[in-house]
Formats: C-alpha cells, sequence, structure tokens
C-alpha cells in the first residue's frame, strides 16, 4: 500500500485518510442498525477481469499465464474471502473467535464490454512489447488502454513488475467526498495491480507453474492481500506503523510494523518477536497470520469480523464498488429458492420465492406434470419481483425459475408441486462415498418420485444434535458433496425428502471421521559424513506434528531421477542412510517429505552431501573466470587448467537444485562454455567446476 504515499510525510498520510474514515465509520454504525435483517446473510459476488499483460509469448510461455494460473488465483480469493482456505485450522485459538466468513466472492466475467462472450472467461491478454513494466508504466502506459469499466469489472492487471514490487491496488471512493487523495485514480486507473511471479497458487486442482518459484509467495496470499486494499482494508499496523497508530478494527492486534520476518514454519506467539506492541497490558500477541499483513503466504489464513464490515460497507455505499454487484457481466450469481406455492385448482396459485441475485433482469417460470422433465416456459417476468399467480386447472402441477440476464441464466430453483400431493418416502441406502479434510461425498437412493427436494442434516460426533446443513438439494438427485466441515472430526449424516405436502421420514445415518490435512513440509535438511559409520546421516527440523512419518528420496544429479530409499517414523528428525557407502569424489542431493492419511507435506529443500567440495584445485581458482556477473542473457566461463582433462560443470541454486550439469572435455588446458542464463529463473546461483584436483566456484546473479 506503500505506493499510494509516495514521499508524503507521515502526518500527512493519517490527515489523508481522515474523510474518507469518517464517512466509512458512518456508514459501518448504519450496517450495525441492519443486523438481523436479511441483509446480515448477503453474498457480494464481483464479477473479475484479468488483464494479462505479455511480450508476444504463446498462451501459457513467461508473461503471457495460462489460463490455469488465473483459475488458482480466483479459486484462492473465494476461499481466502469465504474462509473456506483449508489452512484457516492453523488460526491460533486465541483469533477464531474474530476470524471472518466475508462473505465475499469472485466471478470470471463472461462477456466483454462490446457483449461479445469471451473464449476465455475473465482473461483479456495484451501485448504491451515489453518484458517487464514499473508501477508508474503501467498506470501511464497500460491502463488507459485497456481498464474495463470499473463500474461492471474489478479490473486486475498481471505483468512482470521484476522483483522489487508485488503488487498494489487502487483505494476506494467515499461517496460525496474524495476520500483519500492520493491514487483516488482515474477510472480507467482503478483496480489491482499483481506481480506473474505471484499470481496464483501452486497448492489448488490446477496444478502447479514454472513462475511461481518462491515458496513464500506461491499460494495466491498476494493478490488476496491487495484486494483487501481495494476494499478499504489497511495493514494492521495502520497508516503509518508504530503502536500508536490504528487500521480502524479493534479486534487486529495493535502492530508496530510489519511481520515480513515471519515464514514458515509460522510459530504462534513467534519466538522472535511475539507482540511488538506491549503498552497496553492486554494487547495480544501479533496477528501475522493476517492476510493484511507481509508475512509468507504460508502463514497467512485469516480476515476478522471488523475487516469484513469495512470491506462490506465499501462494496454497499462507495462508487465502483457498489455498482459491481449488479453487473449483468457475470450470470445471475444464485438460483432462486424457497419455492412455495399455496392455494387450490379452483381459485388458483400463487407462487413465490426468494430472489438470491442483485444482477438479474428477470425471471423465467416453468411448468410440468413431471417434477424433472418436460417443463414449459409459462411466463418471463422483471427483475425483483418475488411472486406470480398461476391457474394450471386440474392435477399436480410442478414449477420451477431461473434468473436470466445478458450473461446467462442461473440454475433452477428445485422444482415444487402444487399442494394436492403426498408427501414422499424416505431415501433409502445412504452410504459415504468419498471423504476429505473438510467434505464428504454421500450417496443414496430415492424410492419416491415426489420429493422435490432433498434435505441434508448434519451432526458433530454422533449425537442427535442434528442441524440442517443443506436444503436445496433436487430431489432427483442421489449423491452431492457436504462442504465446510472441520477436519479429524466424526460426523453423524441423515437425509430426507421434502415436498409441499411436507416431509419423508429421515433415512439411516451414516458416521464417518474426515481426515486431517497434510502435514507442512520440513526445513534445513542438511547431509553430513558420519565419520563412525563411513555414510551419510541427514538432520532436518520437524515443523509438523501430525505426521505418521517421512519419506526420503536420493538422487545423483538434483534434477531428477529422485528414487524413495526409505521411510522413517513420526517424530523423527534425523536418519543415517546404510543402504550404501559413498564413494570417494561422490556428489549426492536428497530431500523428503512427511506424510499422514490426509496426504503428503511440499518437500523439503534440498540437501546435498558434496565429497567433491572438499577438495580444492588451487590452478583452478585462480583462473576460474565467468562473465559478465550479474547477467541476464549469455554467461561465459573460462579457465586454464594444468593438463587436459574431462571437466564436471555445474551450475545450481543457492538450496543445491542443479540447472546444468555437463562434461566438457578441455582443448589445449582451456576450458570454454556457455550458459543461455536468460533460461533461469532470476537468481543467486553458483557456477561449480569439478577437476581431477579438487573444483572452483564462484556466485552469480541472474537477472
Amino acid at each position: 500500500m506503500e505506493k499510494l504515499f509516495p514521499d508524503t510525510p507521515p502526518e500527512q498520510r493519517k490527515e489523508a485518510f481522515t474523510g474518507f474514515e469518517t464517512w466509512l465509520k458512518k456508514n459501518i454504525s448504519q450496517k450495525h442498525l441492519k443486523k438481523g435483517t436479511e441483509e446480515a446473510s448477503s453474498v457480494y459476488v464481483i464479477p473479475v477481469v484479468v488483464h494479462v499483460i505479455h511480450n508476444g509469448e504463446d498462451i501459457g510461455d513467461g508473461s503471457n499465464i495460462p489460463a490455469e494460473q488465473v483459475l488458482s488465483q480466483i479459486e484462492v480469493l473465494n476461499q481466502d474471502f469465504r474462509r473456506q482456505n483449508s489452512d484457516r485450522e492453523n488460526t491460533p485459538d486465541v483469533f477464531n473467535d474474530v476470524a471472518a466468513d466475508t462473505k465475499i466472492e469472485f466471478r470470471l466475467a463472461v462477456i466483454d464490454p462490446e457483449g461479445n462472450v469471451l473464449d476465455e472467461p475473465g482473461i483479456d491478454r495484451y501485448n504491451g512489447g515489453r518484458d517487464s513494466w514499473n508501477d508508474t508504466q503501467l498506470d501511464n502506459d497500460i491502463k488507459p488502454l485497456t481498464s474495463w469499466n470499473p463500474t461492471k469489472y474489478m479490473n486486475i492487471w498481471v505483468a512482470d513488475l521484476g522483483s522489487s514490487l508485488l503488487g498494489y491496488s487502487s483505494w476506494p471512493k467515499s461517496s460525496g467526498n474524495d476520500g483519500v487523495p492520493i491514487e483516488a485514480g482515474n477510472d480507467n486507473q482503478d483496480g489491482v495491480v499483481i506481480n506473474n511471479l505471484v499470481f496464483g497458487s501452486n497448492y489448488t486442482n490446477y496444478g502447479s507453474f514454472d513462475n511461481l518459484s518462491d515458496d513464500r509467495y506461491d499460494r495466491g496470499r498476494t493478490c488476496t492481500h491487495e484486494v483487501g486494499h481495494f476494499f478499504a482494508l489497511l495493514h494492521p499496523w495502520g497508516v503509518v506503523g508504530g503502536c500508536s497508530d490504528d487500521d480502524y478494527c479493534d479486534d487486529t492486534p495493535t502492530t508496530s510494523s510489519d511481520r515480513d520476518d515471519v515464514f514458515s514454519p509460522c510459530e504462534f506467539p513467534d519466538p522472535d518477536k511475539p507482540n511488538t506492541c506491549t503498552d497496553d497490558e492486554n494487547d495480544l500477541p501479533d496477528m501475522f497470520q493476517n492476510f493484511m499483513d507481509y508475512t509468507a503466504d504460508a502463514c497467512m489464513n485469516l480476515f476478522t469480523m471488523q475487516q469484513s464490515e469495512r470491506m462490506q460497507a465499501v462494496m454497499e455505499n462507495s462508487p465502483n464498488r457498489n455498482e459491481l454487484l449488479s453487473s449483468q457481466v457475470i450470470t445471475p450469481h444464485f438460483a432462486p429458492s424457497n419455492l412455495v406455492i399455496t392455494g387450490n385448482a379452483l381459485e388458483g396459485y400463487t407462487i413465490e420465492w426468494t430472489d438470491n441475485s442483485l444482477n438479474e433482469s428477470g425471471f423465467i417460470i416453468e411448468v410440468s406434470t413431471d417434477p424433472y422433465s418436460g417443463y414449459t416456459a409459462i411466463a418471463s417476468i422483471p427483475a425483483n419481483y418475488t411472486s406470480y399467480e398461476a391457474s394450471p386447472g386440474d392435477g399436480v402441477f410442478y414449477y420451477r425459475i431461473k434468473a436470466i440476464n445478458q450473461s446467462g441464466e442461473s440454475d433452477y430453483s428445485n422444482p415444487q408441486a402444487t399442494p394436492n400431493i403426498l408427501p414422499p418416502d424416505a431415501p433409502i441406502n445412504l452410504s459415504v462415498v468419498e471423504y476429505s479434510q473438510d467434505s464428504i461425498l454421500i450417496s443414496w437412493e430415492n424410492v419416491s418420485d415426489l420429493a422435490t427436494s432433498i434435505e441434508i442434516y448434519v451432526s458433530e460426533g454422533s449425537s442427535d444434535s442434528f442441524v440442517l446443513w443443506l436444503d436445496d438439494v433436487s430431489g432427483n438427485q442421489d449423491s452431492i458433496w457436504v462442504t465446510g466441515l472441520s477436519s479429524e472430526t466424526l460426523y453423524a449424516i441423515k437425509i430426507r425428502g421434502t415436498n409441499s405436502a411436507g416431509d419423508s421420514d429421515f433415512s439411516g445415518t451414516v458416521l464417518v471421521t474426515t481426515l486431517p490435512y497434510p502435514p507442512s513440509a520440513s526445513t534445513g535438511l542438511s547431509v553430513l559424513f558420519d565419520d563412525d559409520s563411513r555414510r551419510l546421516r541427514l538432520i532436518w527440523n520437524e515443523t509438523s506434528d501430525n505426521e505418521d512419518g517421512f519419506e526420503i528420496y536420493r538422487s545423483l544429479d538434483s534434477l531428477s531421477g529422485y528414487e524413495e530409499v526409505a521411510t522413517v517414523a513420526a517424530n523423527t528428525s534425523q536418519w543415517l542412510d546404510i543402504t550404501f557407502y559413498p564413494p570417494p569424489l561422490s556428489l549426492y542431493y536428497y530431500k523428503i517429505r512427511a506424510y499422514n492419511e490426509g496426504g503428503y507435506s511440499a518437500f523439503s529443500n534440498i540437501g546435498r552431501y558434496d565429497a567433491i567440495s572438499e577438495l580444492e584445485d588451487a590452478p583452478l581458482k585462480s583462473s576460474l573466470f565467468v562473465y559478465p556477473n550479474p547477467v541476464s542473457e549469455v554467461l561465459y566461463l573460462n579457465a586454464v587448467m594444468d593438463v587436459d582433462q574431462e571437466v564436471q560443470v555445474l551450475l545450481t541454486d543457492i538450496t543445491g537444485k542443479a540447472y546444468e550439469n555437463i562434461v566438457i572435455e578441455t582443448e589445449s588446458k582451456v576450458l570454454y562454455y556457455e550458459f543461455e542464463a536468460d533460461k533461469y529463473p532470476p537468481g543467486l546461483y553458483i557456477v561449480q567446476v569439478n577437476t581431477t584436483k579438487g573444483r572452483g566456484a564462484i556466485k552469480i546473479l541472474i537477472q
């Protein structure tokens, strides 16, 4: 958010927020008065367009990121803002009571500003004609050319921003005053900008992505953070920082500054700095898990209730935010529900329903004599209507309704029958098909065709404290995922059919315990030569408390060919590799991962045993020359040997991962080689040359 305050003195920064915060506080107070009304359960759906700024690469290469990477980021946004993120269970107990489902969802746009259906939903690809951008270039050159109407789309620009800028966002405007005067910006600059090196996640079902190579920022939380700014969230340390500053949310503990010093294993309270503000004896430890801090992605897992209130108040009242809720560039938000039919065949029927969308242009009403086929449209009525009068005559009739707009249509409501029908029979053969950490797939058999919907009841534990979990399951459906559950928890589930005449008996009850989440990755893996046994000993930091064991893998080159060499028990932090004796002048790479019933952790860092490195080739070291350094394109290697020989040349990053591993025959005692440096990710590398006498090595920086 520092982009909002270029060269602005601290007191002026704080003063800049006065008007906006006064306006926002008033709207939050008004929202509190509405607690308990239907507004409290509203879901805010935001249409999104992602402008992928590239330099002419094919889709999927370089800056022209694949659609799957965009989809992974939208999935993360929806999980984080609805508190469906799998790591929500890492929220410390002391913060669980304030952790919030913000009730904000994001959907990729279906149509462009001209009304054309997008080939790739929500994606606008633009060739900017350059490799990388700074914020001034994006704001002044790219945004005005590519921005879509900010009252209909939340614009997200994804581009190569280099190595120093992760992302930034425009600030919302307050109605009737300028709000934050700096970076209020023009409408064609309104939106979020994210570096393509941190956009998307390697932890969704869409796979992993080559440019998300920094494990500190590979879970999509930079975008979550910046979208928080887009909806008026401040950092926990406030506008300028310090324990006297304020983010205007009382449920985020006072924090003096950012906590970018916190990373995996995210120990809480942080053992080095548990609480940066201690003047108030009641102040809690720093909430570094908040999405608005600067901690590593793996350590973030919550918004708070008051942060949620700020964002909701902005969406309901701020220009360019409020209009998004009624934008028709996505299909109607949700299907109509709670369909109720009253009356009789003689006097006619009244059909009533709940309108769950803010962006429909109308409703289509259909009727049939069969609950699940043969429907005919009988009426089209305007938006915001929630009732209709029908006189179909004698017999049993079924009605269903869908919302429509220019982008398409919602799902149908569950059908409902006219009230001259019998209640359905109970479903049978309820069973558990599959389950995960937070979801259970159940199936059943319908023995009656009279049910228009199925109700799912869930109880935590085997008690009889069942609650209605789902009530909008179609009556002809015979399976569903029950979601939103907790890990490692015993659940009881039962179901029943319903229609306008009443409810069936309950089915039988099934019991299942959800899986644990996979353990966290181990860190600090090192490989040492054990003098007593003449074997290799691995030592690592165990960061998880729920693993069942560890798998250990070994390789000769760190690029490929890893094979599993052992499985060791839980709560282990070292292992002696008794499977072989390492030969002289050998090089081996190891990595480990923890596992449990719920899956595998990510792999640890790569640990390396390098017997060659113990010997130094002095003549080689004195003549070894690698240039230019830093390098962005071609890297040249020169050295003079005392005799011609075969030389091994390695290029590794600082974790030991090898990117080149070749053998070169010298000619006239001269070693020469060229690296194509521009094909490697930017960062610090080591060029290592291994000869018959030993080795030489030089660190290089690839930009």
